[in-house]
This record gives C-alpha cells, structure tokens and sequence, in this order.
C-alpha cells in the first residue's frame, strides 16, 4: 500500500522532470508558427536528423549531420584570417621600407592624377563604398537582433516550471491533510466502537474499520513519504539551481550584450572609416581601419559557423524533443528497474511509457485512470471503501443501538467521518487537475517555445547579421587591398 500511495504524485515529478527539457495536443508539438522565417527556411533546418542519429554529445552525429553545414563559414572563416594575416604582413614590409607615401598621396604628380582620375580607380573606390554600406547594413540588422530581454524571458519560464511544480506539491498537501483529519477520526470511531463493545453486540465491526484504516494510514505515509521526496529532488533542486546560476546568467548576460554592441558598432566603424578614406583617398587610414575591420571579420565569420552548428542542432533537438523524452525516461526506467533502485524503478517501464505519452501528447486515458494504471490503486476505490465502512457502521449502529442506549452518540462521530471523505474526495479531484495534461501542457510549450523559438531565434538573428558583415565584407577587402595597391604605387609627398 505504500507503493500504492506514493506513485500518485510521481507523475507530477516525472512531468516537473519534464519540463525544463525542454522541451501537447499533437503527436508533436510544432513550432513553424514562432520560428523566425530568415533562418527556418535553411537546408540545415529543413534536413531533419533522425531521432535516432541525434546525438549532440556523439562525434558522429557531428561528422554526418553538422559538419557539412558548418564547413563553407569555416572555409570563409579560414580564408578571412588567412587575408588579415596577408595584409599584416604586406603593410609591415611596407612599412619597414619606409614607404612615405602612406602618409598620403602626392596629387599634383603627373602619376597620381592619372592614377586618382582613371575611371577604374572610381569603381574601385564605388565598389569599396557600395560593399561598406552593405557591411553597416549588416551590423545595423545584427544590432536589431540582440534581445536584451532574451535572458529574462528565460528565467520567467524557470518560474513558471517552478511555480507548476510548487502548487502541486501545495494540492498534494492539501490532500494530506485531509486524509489525515480522516485517519485521525477513523481513530477516535474505532476507540468509540471498541468503548462501547459494539464488536461484542456487531460482530465484525472492528474488522470493518480496521481495513479501512490500515489502507488509510499507508496511504497517508506514502503520500508523505512521496511529497518529501518530490520536494527534496525536485522544487529545491529547481530553487538551488536559480540561486546559484541565476547571478552568474545575469551577469554574463550583460556582458553577452556590451560584447555584442561593441562588435557591432566596431565593425560599422571599421566599415565606414575604410569606405570613406578610399572615397577620399586617404590610405593611411584606409590601412588602420581596414586591419580594424578585418579582426573583425575573423571574429564574425567565427560567429558564423558557431551559430550554423548551434541553429542545425537546435532545429535537430527542436524536432525529436518528445521522441528523446521518452527515448531517455524509457531507458533510465530500464536501468532502474533492472537495479531496483530509483523512482522509476517503482513506477516499471510499461507505466514510464503510459505515463510521459499522456504528459507530452495527452493521449490515452484521464488522470484518474492514469493513477490507478500506474499505482494498481484507485483512489475512487477507496473513497468508496471509506462510504461502505461508515455506511456499516451506521447500519450496526441501528441494529444494536436499543440493547445499549450510548450508542446513541455514535452517529456524529460517523457524520464527522462523512464529512471529512468528502473532503479527501475534493482534494483528490484537486489533485488529479493539477497532475494532468492540461494543466502541464502550457508549462511544457512555454518552456518549449523559449527554447526553440525565442532562442533559436536570437541565434538566427545573430548568424544572418554577422552573415551579411561577412559576405559584404570579404569582396570589400579585397577590392580595399587593389586599391590600397596604386596607391602605393604614387610618388611620396617631396
């Protein structure tokens, strides 16, 4: 029986346990409606890893699904350091030469007017401004992107886990105490029963009571002994957790953003220093700010690839969350059982199954066929017990209640006993609400929608931002270096 009475409450542990993961009324509970469109539309979203093959902590899964998404940024990555390098070492010997000329170039040689007047010049210098627009365009859309608010929105979904968690404990609770005034006074109508020799007069009378109240007490030890754990294992966990890692989040969330618009706002400096120092012919700042600009490039073509992996398997996860769900509760049932030990080594893996089908998909049975498939006890079957047991106890009331006249005070006690199954009753329909599907569902798409909406989208955001940088800004350098190239090819100021 105490098996019986404590796995009423471990479906509201396995769906606490459930829902940080996290990540319905479908089979799958689809996310196209809030996924943003720019980043969605991607081969790498659209080309869905198997949920068998998803494994992010796997160097398989990586080399076959990842890999080839990831390795064009990676080459564009490579190439843009190999050209910073290029270009440190170009002005480096330009320098060491002493070439004068990089304070300016002389504009009244013959040289230097062909050279600034020629039309290619013109569309060297056009082309470095039209591409520096596009790298501030970019960096413009990147700012638009980062979401201050992101990390808080995060931490309003860890509470509303919490708060799910905390008022199922409190109806859980509830229910406790109403069982407990029912033990108590089941306690006090036997020791009336027994006061009054009514077993004497009624024989089978204290039977009666007494399978009721044993059933009644190892429900009551269970549920307590259940609640402890739920609370132990599961709420204060979730509040040590916020407390340790919430500072820390905060903390590194202010500076995710300061990094973030200093990047930006450095690269649209860069951009635009380059773009009008050609325009002006200006090369000695064309070089400072052309070097700026590809540091940071390097970094945002880096930014890309990170955020290509991080999107594809995002989108993976996004796509097989409730297969992996179960996939995971099914094997730990099966390792726990196979020990013996552990939660779900009580509810078996059958159950497991039944149990994380209802609470991610609600398909199947209602929440109370649900606790008595999963415990083999029904709590309506008590309750109904506790009726028939106080329904004999007033029939033998009746019976014997004129060969012995005390009796007759026996009756309130059994109203008392009446009133307080009524509220057990109450409790339990309160606590089947707050363990079914359609008060965890919201909790488990919120914590869903956080993940592989608002997340995924600021990652996307981020990644198409740095992508334009890094497409407008290679071709700009590019055309920057020939153009930096006729310049040193004029006379030094004499």
């Amino acid at each position: 029986m105490r098996r019986r009475a404590q796995l009423p409450l471990l479906g509201l542990l396995v769906a606490a346990l459930a829902a940080p993961a996290a990540a319905q009324a479908a089979e799958t509970v689809s996310m196209d409606s809030c996924q943003d469109a720019l980043w969605s539309g991607l081969p790498l979203a659209k080309q869905q890893t198997p949920s068998d093959s998803y494994n992010p902590t796997s160097y398989d899964y990586y080399h076959d699904w990842v890999l080839k998404h990831v390795l064009p940024p990676f080459v564009f990555s490579c190439i843009t350091a190999a050209l910073l390098l290029a270009f440190a070492l170009w002005r480096a010997i330009k320098l060491c030469r002493c070439v004068r000329c990089i304070r300016g170039p002389q504009r009244r040689a013959r040289a230097a007017a062909d050279t600034l007047g020629a039309r290619r010049h013109r569309i060297l210098q056009a082309g470095v401004c039209v591409l520096a627009c596009g790298v501030v365009a970019g960096a413009g859309y990147g700012l638009s992107t980062i979401q201050p608010e992101l990390q808080p929105r995060g931490v309003g979904v860890f509470e509303q886990a919490k708060a799910y968690v905390a008022d199922g404990l409190a109806t859980a609770n509830a229910t406790i105490g109403s069982v407990a005034t029912a033990e108590a006074d089941v306690a006090d109508v036997r020791q009336r029963v027994e006061d009054l020799n009514l077993e004497q007069l009624q024989p089978g009378t204290l039977a009666l009571i007494g399978g009721f109240q044993s059933d009644l007490g190892s429900v009551l030890a269970g549920m307590r002994s259940a609640t402890a754990d739920i609370q132990r294992l599961v709420l204060d966990k979730m509040q040590q957790l916020q407390e340790d890692w919430q500072p820390r989040l905060d903390k590194l969330d202010v500076a995710k953003n300061a990094l973030l618009y200093a990047a930006y706002a450095f690269i649209i400096a860069a951009a635009v220093g380059v773009g009008l120092a050609v325009a002006l012919n200006c090369p000695s700042v064309a070089s400072s700010s052309l070097f700026i600009l590809l540091v940071m490039l390097v970094i945002a073509w880096a930014a890309v690839w990170a955020s290509t992996a991080g999107l594809k398997v995002g989108s993976d996860g996004c796509a097989v969350v409730e297969q992996k769900i179960i996939g995971g509760l099914m094997d730990a049932a099966e390792e726990q059982v196979a020990s013996g030990t552990g939660l779900l080594s009580t509810v078996g893996v059958g159950d497991t199954l039944a149990l994380a089908r209802y609470y991610l998909w609600g398909t199947g049975r209602d929440p109370t066929e649900i606790l008595a498939d999963l415990t083999g006890w029904n709590v309506w079957d008590l309750i109904n017990e506790a009726n028939v047991t106080v329904s004999g106890l007033r029939s033998a009331t009746y019976l014997v209640q004129g060969i012995n006249s005390s009796i007759a005070t026996l009756p309130n006690n059994l109203e008392t006993l009446s009133d307080d199954i009524e509220a057990v009753a109450a409790n339990v329909s309160l606590l089947e609400a707050a363990l079914s599907h359609e008060r965890f569902h919201p909790v488990y798409l919120s914590a869903k929608q956080y993940a592989c909406c608002d997340v995924l989208n600021w990652l996307g955001g981020l990644w198409l931002g740095l992508l334009i940088v890094g497409c407008a800004g290679v071709p700009m350098t590019l055309l920057a270096f020939w153009w930096l190239g006729r310049m040193d090819k004029l006379e030094p100021h004499g």
